[in-house]
């Protein structure tokens, strides 16, 4: 699922930190299914880690305010 960064502006800092772990957890997932039986969906790596990215950014940006 891909996250909009309106959306992750919203949330506090600790929301924002679990779903960082979250999707890294799923990223192992993802990167494990691909090298061992393969994955339908190749495209899904690319979209967990956009959503990293975005959720990094958005921390970085409340950290500094």
């Amino acid at each position: 699922m891909i996250l909009k960064i309106e959306d992750i502006r919203s949330w506090d800092k600790d929301t924002i930190k679990s779903k960082i772990s979250e999707q890294r957890s799923e990223l192992f997932k993802v990167k494990m299914q691909r090298y061992s039986t393969g994955i339908e969906k190749p495209h899904v790596i690319n979209v967990v880690k956009a959503n990293i990215a975005k959720c990094s950014t958005v921390l970085n940006e409340k950290r500094e305010k």
